[in-house]
């Protein structure tokens, strides 16, 4: 039982010190590159998330406590990033954290007690990891403000654009309808009930029925923003004695308005 304890525990104290080793090189190339790469990260974690099992399984709990303590550091920063001006700091601090587990193994190989006051160094990982996270929530909370900000620029941008777009629809009656001012002045209604906003020509159509003349010669006119186009056809589609309405692009110029040539829908 002994030999098999002893096989155990130099299995043990073989593949820690392997691991060891590995992590002094990372930490090492990390330092000289002056960052930590996605492989860095992933590496230092890895050999932690196993000295920790290891430890927790041999019951060194000074060892595992720590290792468990940098594993999730590691977690927090793979997930998250961190600032490049954290690097030499977190080189410093793992190579804290490798020399105290090294330090143990030394004891563990000489039979001595291990650790008992994990107190300063927890606090210590603690500090950072706080401090990174402090840096994050405030990157993301600037990054949400941007984002916020961006989209409502985009909203009003495309509300600006949406107020600016207009069209015309231009409405024929049906022939010997007569009347086409109160015809005119019925769909009038139909779209006041929608709630949309819109303009018409000619005006006054409850008023004059002269219009209707203007009307029979040249059509009724609507005019509305894109944001009320579908609403405004659907209205007009289903209206009584319709002919016929074509949709066309409206340009609005300093002097005058006028249709687009280019016809949107026609029915």
């Amino acid at each position: 039982m002994d030999n098999n304890l002893d096989s155990v525990l130099d299995m043990y104290l073989f593949e820690t010190n392997s691991l060891l080793e590995q992590l002094d090189n990372i930490l090492l190339k990390a330092e000289s590159n002056l960052s930590f790469d996605k492989e860095c990260m992933d590496e230092i974690f890895r050999a932690m998330h196993t000295i920790k099992g290891s430890s927790a399984m041999m019951q060194f709990d000074s060892i595992m406590t720590i290792s468990h303590k940098i594993e999730d550091l590691f977690y927090y920063i793979r997930e998250n990033g961190i600032d490049q001006k954290y690097n030499e700091k977190l080189v410093n601090l793992v190579f804290k954290i490798t020399d105290f587990i090294k330090e143990e193994i030394v004891k563990v190989e000489e039979g001595l007690e291990l650790e008992t006051n994990l107190v300063p160094l927890e606090n210590e990982i603690k500090l950072f990891l706080n401090s990174i996270k402090k840096e994050t929530k405030g990157e993301i909370s600037q990054i949400e403000n941007l984002k916020s900000n961006i989209a409502i620029t985009e909203e009003n941008e495309e509300n600006s654009q949406t107020k600016e777009c207009k069209y015309v629809i231009r409405i024929i009656f049906d022939d010997d309808v007569s009347m086409e001012n109160l015809r005119a002045f019925i769909i009038v209604n139909q779209l006041r009930e929608t709630g949309i906003e819109f303009e018409y020509k000619p005006e006054n159509i409850e008023n004059i029925p002269e219009t209707s003349q203007e009307i029979i010669e040249n059509g009724f006119f609507v005019y509305v923003n894109k944001e009320y186009l579908d609403t405004a056809t659907e209205v007009i589609s289903k209206a009584l004695n319709v002919k016929n309405y074509t949709v066309f692009e409206y340009n609005e110029d300093a002097q005058n308005k006028k249709e687009d040539e280019t016809i949107i829908s026609q029915t």
